[in-house]
């Protein structure tokens, strides 16, 4: 028995691209020159290849195609002009094909002594993370935050403090119920995520662009996550499943009147806000102590996309959001934000009229005005979506000194939570990942793991204390003491006032035309559920705003049910 490798092949298929490369030249407006000789198959390969990229260029010059996005590819091959490389596996191996495997004869089974094959399919089965069981579907960007205003009053947090101190960062939008591959414009309520790569550490602002949450209780965020996602038997998204949740959760309605109003549909996602959701404590270098949320507006002025056009895009450009962002960046066109910060005394923050901790509920701008810190700017792509947009690993607990958590239970959850989260997607050593690894130096006493790599701790001691020169403890880290007196209790807040804010959503924030854009996009969903749960959502979440609203959410959804859905036409 005989094994060969036919690798001739390839060399057969060069000649074949050879042969329609001169065919091309007869016919199109180049002239070149084209000679050929028995020993000429490195030159022919070189020849292909940058025969290749010029007639693409062309074409595209031609084509007048212009988009960043579209022209990714073209744009790369010219910045990397010459002979490519040849291609090796991950241990600088180089290839011995990559077209042929190693096999018995041309139709006989292959062999396992084919490391290429091997290599290759191994690779393929492990390109993909666990996504993330909330906002999977997300992308982002790099940017800038510089400091114009001075807050050092308030916080001792160094990369606030200095107007003109700029600080690097990475923004991720994502949709919260979505998947990976879902329809990006889809009404949502999404993810703006920031990670500060600050002098002292990096800082992860995990937001949201609503600035108040579903759920008080940490304990009924999966559930209220899993209500919206895909129904467990037919893997499909069921309303059913999540107005079963409202009407069961009436602290939802807040965020529910929000999420389907005009805020959830913008144009793009450059024009929507972020916000901390939560109350957080900032400590200032004479240890005092203030409330704070933290708010990002946009500087692109907000502009609503209609239903219909969330429905076509959806089937037609189903990345649309993504690719607009890209573009504008590519383009130059770079998105701005305003960080602001809303802040409340200890006294201030008891005696507001509702809880300042409750983050179903927000504070009032009437009542504590936004105060301007800096600018943040998104001004570079992304050179690898999936290293960079996917492997990015946020959690609410990395906060650097003058930054605290309040006492909100959701957010001390949450400080848990999403650094497991992460473990699990990139696991324990993620943090070395170039997009999550801080600017500053790491000296640890924690070490190995998977996927270690680094100087992981440089042969330093592991273990504290010691007597060898290994890392002490900053002063400057040193939190607040504060109090704690109470009952260890299980509280169930579900009878809280759940609908003050939200009355005041409807009846003040509101105009005419878009509470009626609200009332119309409540009932689309609506329609879609049985007459007995939808009376149960009429007396549980929207008769208690006003028995009035509660009227026109029947009526809406009347008229609704003798109106056909729009259908997603798929793209061409």
């Amino acid at each position: 028995m005989m094994i060969t490798n036919n690798d001739h092949d390839e060399t057969k298929e060069t000649a074949l691209i050879f042969d329609f490369e001169k065919e091309i030249l007869k016919k199109d407006c180049f002239t070149f020159s084209v000679t050929t000789s028995q020993n000429s198959g490195e030159k022919m390969t070189k020849f292909s290849h940058n025969f290749q990229v010029v007639f693409v260029l062309w074409n595209i010059i031609k084509a007048g195609i212009g988009d960043p996005v579209s022209d990714q590819l073209t744009t790369w091959a010219l910045q990397h002009p010459g002979q490519p490389p040849f291609c090796t596996d991950s241990n600088g191996i180089p290839y011995p094909s990559l077209i042929a495997t190693l096999a018995i004869g041309p139709d006989g089974p292959p062999l396992l002594q084919d490391r290429s094959l091997i290599e290759r399919t191994t690779s393929f089965n492990r390109e993909r993370i666990p996504e993330r069981a909330a906002h999977a579907l997300g992308f982002g960007a790099h940017g800038t935050f510089t400091v114009t205003h001075d807050v050092s009053r308030y916080t001792k947090a160094k990369f606030l403090n200095g107007v003109g101190k700029t600080t690097p960062i990475f923004l991720r939008f994502s949709g919260t119920i979505g998947d990976l591959g879902f329809p990006d414009t889809l009404r949502d309520s999404r993810g703006f995520a920031i990670k500060f790569y600050t002098e002292e550490g990096n800082f992860d602002m995990v937001g949201n662009q609503l600035e108040i949450f579903g759920v008080r209780d940490a304990i009924l965020f999966h559930d209220m996550i899993r209500s919206r996602k895909r129904n467990a038997q037919t893997g499909l998204i069921d309303p059913m499943t999540s107005w079963d949740f409202n009407q069961l959760r009436p602290e939802v309605t807040h965020h529910l009147l929000k999420s389907f109003s005009d805020i959830s549909t913008p144009g793009n996602l450059r024009m929507i806000n972020g916000s901390g959701v939560h109350t957080f404590q900032l400590v200032n270098e004479r240890n005092e102590a203030i409330f704070c949320k933290f708010h990002f507006i946009s500087h692109q002025k907000f502009e609503l996309m209609s239903n219909a056009q969330t429905i076509k895009l959806a089937g037609s450009d189903p990345s649309y959001y993504r690719r607009d962002l890209y573009n504008a960046i590519a383009r130059k066109q770079y998105p701005r934000w305003t960080m602001a910060l809303q802040v409340a005394t200890a006294a201030q923050a008891e005696s507001y009229r509702w809880d300042y901790l409750d983050i179903t509920k927000n504070w009032r701008v009437e009542d504590f005005p936004l105060i301007p810190v800096g600018i943040l700017e998104l001004n570079r792509n992304v050179r690898d979506f999936y290293s960079e947009s996917e492997q990015v690993a946020m959690s609410p607990a990395n906060l650097v000194p003058g930054i605290e958590p309040s006492a909100d239970r959701m957010l001390h959850a949450r400080m848990f939570s999403y650094a497991d989260a992460q473990r699990y997607r990139v696991g324990p050593n993620g943090n070395q990942l170039p997009i999550n690894k801080p600017l500053n130096q790491v000296a640890s006493y924690e070490r190995d793991g998977p996927m270690c790599f680094g100087a992981n701790g440089d042969g330093g001691p592991n273990y504290f204390p010691n007597s060898f020169n290994g890392p002490i403890i900053n002063p400057a880290a040193k939190q607040k003491p504060f109090h704690v007196n109470g009952d260890v209790v299980r509280a169930d807040t579900r009878d809280a006032d759940n609908f003050s804010q939200a009355k005041l959503f409807v009846e003040k924030d509101l105009t005419p035309d878009a509470r009626h854009r609200l009332v119309t996009n409540l009932a689309g969903s609506l329609k879609k559920i049985t007459p007995e749960l939808r009376e149960l959502v009429y007396r549980h979440n929207f008769d208690p705003v006003s028995p009035s609203f509660g009227m026109e959410v029947r009526l809406a959804v009347q008229t609704a049910l003798k109106t056909p859905d729009p259908v997603v036409q798929p793209r061409t």
